[in-house]
């Protein structure tokens, strides 16, 4: 037995279903009808990675959502203003095993499963059981057909596949990651007054003690280099807008006025971030150090750690050379700051590598 097909044997409909039939054919109105949306084979889908939960495309008849908890997803069919849901197909197995009819359309009556509903159902939860055979993604498929029974006897009806993007397939994705457990802050965040449990607060409360003799960012002894030497000093520094440029000289306790210079409060912000969780195990959630998460290629700076990537950032900041500009690093490290702020993943900054 196909391994795809396999894990389907499993599938459940929930929501009071009566009379579920493996009938593959519709009435004569509806079977058979043609397709609205694929009259030849697309060549592309869309990708759902790993979500908890998705939104589909299917008119003005009803709402699909999908949810994955961990072991089934979960496709949620809701009727609209009376709409009920007569007929569902699913195809769930490899992207290229997906049935055609010799004109070139989708087989829907040749997918996994066919459901005729009688009577209609105003929703219906269709399971997939999470299978560990399923490496990397699954193609699903989707057709559905509602009806919706009008005062004077009459019929409407709506049929379509669920579409994403446009297309009437997608693949669900297992094969990834998110890199959460991590802890960082923006310049604002760190330069945040103490109130509560905000940065400020944890900020005052173990600056002296990540960093018994101050924070020094910049080059030392080779170039420029800025020196704040408690907690005071970084609350009165950050943040520090103005451009993004090497220092022309050296600085113990600036305040914001008397430096205007985004890559020197990135700089600041980052080391602390990676200071703290150095110091303190439970900065953050992560088991890992911040500073040793890598890179995407899609950044302009795979392969490298956020250790690297600032060892770099100093060394601009301090006026030596580098491959990188002040405004290229400028902009990574306002997408690292801004990746865990509080210690929440933000994927609108997916940056990182998977972790091993």
């Amino acid at each position: 037995m196909n391994r795809w097909v396999k894990g389907l044997l499993m599938i459940g409909i929930i929501a009071g279903l009566a009379n579920c039939t493996e009938d593959k054919y519709l009435d004569e109105n509806v079977n058979e009808a043609g397709l609205k949306t694929t009259e030849t084979e697309f060549t592309e889908r869309y990708v759902v990675d790993c979500e908890e939960s998705a939104n589909f495309d299917f008119g003005t008849s009803a709402n699909v959502t999908l949810t994955n908890d961990g072991e089934y997803l979960n496709f949620t069919i809701t009727g609209i203003e009376d709409w009920m849901v007569r007929f569902l197909a699913i195809y769930v197995g490899p992207f290229e095993d997906i049935p055609y009819k010799d004109d070139g359309r989708i087989d829907h009556n040749s997918f996994n499963d066919v459901m005729y509903y009688s009577p209609m159902l105003s929703q219906v939860t269709y399971q997939i059981p999470i299978s560990e055979e399923w490496d990397g993604c699954i193609t699903i498929v989707i057709k559905i057909i509602m009806i919706k029974e009008l005062s004077d006897g009459s019929k409407l009806t709506e049929y379509d596949y669920v579409l994403l993007n446009g297309l009437p397939y997608f693949d669900y994705c297992f094969d990834c990651c998110e890199v959460t457990g991590y802890r960082t802050q923006t310049p604002g965040g760190w330069g945040a007054p103490a109130k509560g449990n905000n940065p400020g607060s944890y900020r005052d409360a173990y600056f002296d003690m990540a960093f018994p003799e101050g924070l020094m960012v910049g080059l030392d002894g080779e170039g420029f280099s800025l020196t704040l030497s408690s907690a005071y000093a970084v609350e009165h520094f950050l943040p520090s807008g103005g451009k993004p440029l090497p220092l022309t000289m050296d600085y113990v306790d600036p305040t914001s006025d008397d430096l205007g210079n985004t890559l020197a409060g990135h700089v600041v912000a980052l080391s602390l971030s990676v200071g703290f969780d150095y110091y303190d195990e439970d900065f953050g959630a992560s088991d890992f150090n911040l500073g040793d998460l890598v890179l995407s290629d899609e950044t302009g700076f795979g392969g490298m750690t956020v250790n690297e990537v600032l060892d770099h950032a100093n060394t601009v900041l301090g006026g030596g050379s580098s491959m990188y500009s002040a405004s290229q690093l400028q902009e990574i490290l306002d997408m690292i700051n801004n990746s865990f702020v509080d210690g929440q993943y933000d994927s609108a900054y997916d940056i990182f590598e998977c972790e091993e």
